[in-house]
């Protein structure tokens, strides 16, 4: 059925990645700006910095800001595994992606689920980027939260809004591996 491909690949897959990416940011922003301000609130900052232990401190740090992504990014395929089981059996998922008729010219041979996985693996690495890039961006921003929601979600609610140029800059866009690949 043809509506289903639109749901998982198509371009109701496009507005349900958007969203999903962005609900992904909020929540990494929300979580991980309002830690790190808390810290520095508290004057705990200047503590850590001279601890004897302060790079096995940063480490810790950046392994929770890491799960903290890798948890988010867990719900989110958990979603997705949950719809797409809704549309389809697991074994439709083993056949060529180029079965597909979008992906007919797909200059790679690689499995619907294969297919699937890669883009996952890119939504992932990219949440650990941003997450890395949230909590740099909060060290150094004294109680300015806001601006990296700015940032990093200002960009899609202004396209979402009309303007076109702006989902250029749109990082909840970016994260969607089909678009990157082309036309897919």
């Amino acid at each position: 059925p043809f509506d289903a491909y639109e749901d998982i690949f198509g371009s109701r897959k496009y507005q349900n990645t958007e969203s999903q990416n962005l609900v992904c940011v909020i929540f990494l922003i929300l979580i991980i700006s309002v830690e790190y301000a808390y810290e520095k609130r508290c004057h705990m900052i200047a503590f850590l910095n001279t601890s004897k232990e302060r790079s096995r401190v940063k480490a810790v740090k950046l392994l929770k800001i890491l799960m903290i992504s890798f948890l988010i990014w867990g719900l989110s395929v958990f979603i997705d595994i949950f719809n797409i089981c809704q549309l389809y059996k697991l074994e439709q998922l083993s056949a060529p992606i180029q079965s597909l008729q979008i992906f007919y010219d797909l200059p790679f041979n690689i499995s619907i689920a294969g297919y699937m996985v890669i883009g996952q693996a890119f939504r992932l690495v990219l949440l650990l980027i941003i997450s890395i890039g949230i909590y740099g961006i909060t060290k150094i921003l004294d109680y300015k939260g806001c601006l990296v929601i700015m940032v990093l979600v200002m960009p899609y609610l202004l396209f979402k809004l009309g303007i076109n140029s702006m989902k250029y800059l749109s990082v909840e866009i970016l994260m969607d591996f089909g678009r990157i690949i082309g036309k897919y």
